[in-house]
């Protein structure tokens, strides 16, 4: 996956529109330049959204989400990873991040004109790992890819800001 990040870092010229659940990899060591660079493109007209899964979402969409049973903590540690990793960027996260109360069915990456997902597959009632997964990259304006547009801006406009006070002070848990 940090291949793929890597990739979509550096090629995409007009957006990048992430629905995840963590996001952990996205905000590693790994892409800190890459992120400064997306940071100083965001001025200039870059469309920069990521979604992560709501730590204080409904436990049923959490214990589904994944099989690890301190998915919220594993959230609540991303998230604080996530924002001072974007704030050593210069990336706004109060503007380019949400959090999302709402299951969903793949992971998505919207970069410029194309979607690159990966479709969830269950195993004994909660999502598997995408360790190895494979994605499926399509066009934004196919079925399948203006399917996932749409999902994502709807995921959007219905997601929380985030509270970057609390995840500055390094989150411990639930409010």
């Amino acid at each position: 996956t940090h291949l793929m990040y890597d990739a979509i870092l550096r090629t995409s010229r007009k957006r990048i529109w992430i629905l995840g659940r963590k996001n952990r990899k996205l905000f590693d060591k790994d892409h800190r330049s890459q992120l400064k660079q997306v940071a100083g493109s965001v001025n200039h007209g870059f469309d920069f959204r990521i979604l992560f899964l709501d730590p204080d979402a409904e436990e049923s969409t959490i214990s589904s989400a994944h099989a690890d049973g301190d998915l919220r903590g594993q959230i609540y540690a991303s998230l604080s990873a996530a924002l001072a990793t974007a704030t050593s960027a210069g990336i706004d996260a109060r503007r380019h991040f949400r959090l999302c109360g709402l299951a969903r069915a793949c992971h998505a990456i919207i970069c410029d004109d194309y979607v690159v997902y990966s479709k969830y597959r269950v195993m004994y009632g909660v999502v598997a790992p995408f360790t190895d997964s494979n994605f499926v990259i399509d066009r934004a304006d196919s079925e399948v890819g203006g399917e996932l547009v749409s999902d994502f801006l709807s995921r959007w406009d219905s997601a929380r800001a985030l509270d970057c006070s609390e995840h500055r002070r390094g989150f411990m848990g639930p409010r």
